[in-house]
């Protein structure tokens, strides 16, 4: 699609910064916005005036900055204009060498990088209100757990080690953890509920369950990190997002290293496996028993955890294709 105005924008919590060019890279107009609901439909309402072009018309490509950028996405997004969310990581690594770095540059540097990857464009479609509800839940469960830990541990340690009794030091941090702890299940009973409210997130999150090794956390993850799978059910992208895909490292005669998973994987979503993995290990199944075959050849034991949480990840996203729930001792007719 050919457009007539392409945006940069570099957003933040505020105001954010948007430099317009057209396809010749010819600036057309640069500002400093509020990022309120009133300020972005009058300023791009204004530009669209200016230059007698349909909403339709204009690329707006914007650094994805989390929360701070998608009220300005969102506004856009029912105003029908063409809106490009890009990742800042993608952004900072394709732009090249720079000097100097100001709200204004990085918005003039993103303008540019639309205008010459156009056709990479992929159109940013908002979040459904109930996928926003499990995620919004699902931080809540996040940050609750962190401040579980950041309480316990410390003072597990001190009664661990410290030679005087002094229990009754604790009574209050002991009350606000119980509440912590409650208030962790109560939101697990919410996510479960808003899940199984959806007909489609409650047959994945079955399907997801009856694997080998992934549990109700791990399968919640799933759901919100790839969005119910709205992007197609690929075994080798899911992999890649766990970061249990591993890439070769490869080149000339110099570099020859162990294939590697790379760190921009999800921590949150690899950290789950893991443990998951952790757990089959203990039983008697088929992943116990390919964990025990590769360390007898001499595998690494993280290297085995990947390849198992690999197998997992398959074996999820074919059920998931063909609607069925996970059978163990699943034969293929042609075996």
């Amino acid at each position: 699609m050919l457009f007539s105005i392409i945006i940069g924008v570099d957003s933040a919590s505020e105001k954010f910064d948007w430099h317009a060019l057209d396809a010749q890279e010819v600036e057309l107009g640069y500002a400093e916005t509020k990022n309120t609901s009133t300020a972005i439909q009058t300023q791009f309402t204004k530009l669209c005036q200016d230059h007698k072009v349909r909403p339709e018309k204009v690329l707006v490509c914007i650094e994805n900055t989390g929360l701070y950028s998608l009220r300005l996405a969102y506004e856009l997004y029912l105003k029908k204009f063409s809106v490009w969310m890009q990742d800042a990581f993608h952004l900072n690594h394709s732009i090249g060498r720079v000097k100097g770095k100001t709200d204004k540059l990085d918005a003039y540097r993103i303008a540019k990088y639309a205008v010459r990857n156009a056709k990479d464009f992929s159109a940013f479609v908002p979040n459904s209100k109930a996928l926003t509800k499990i995620k919004t839940l699902m931080s809540q469960r996040k940050r609750m757990v962190k401040a579980k830990n950041l309480l316990m541990v410390p003072i597990n340690e001190e009664r661990k080690h410290n030679p005087h009794d002094l229990s009754d030091c604790y009574d209050e941090t002991d009350a606000v953890v119980a509440l912590i702890k409650s208030t962790i299940k109560a939101l697990d009973k919410k996510i479960d509920k808003a899940i199984k409210a959806n007909s489609e997130y409650r047959k994945t999150y079955e399907i997801l369950q009856s694997v080998t090794g992934i549990g109700s956390l791990t399968a919640r993850l799933l759901i919100a990190k790839t969005n119910n799978f709205a992007n197609g059910l690929e075994g080798r992208k899911l992999c890649s997002l766990a970061g249990v895909a591993p890439f070769p490292r490869e080149s000339g005669k110099c570099l020859k290293k162990r294939p590697s998973n790379g760190s921009s994987s999800d921590r949150e979503l690899k950290s789950c496996l893991y443990l998951g993995m952790l757990r089959q290990i203990k039983m008697d199944n088929k992943m116990s028993k390919y964990y025990a075959k590769k360390k007898a050849e001499g595998k690494h034991h993280n290297s085995i955890i990947n390849a198992m949480a690999n197998k997992i990840l398959h074996a999820a996203i074919a059920c998931l294709r063909k609607g069925v729930m996970y059978d163990e001792n699943y034969t293929h007719k042609l075996a």
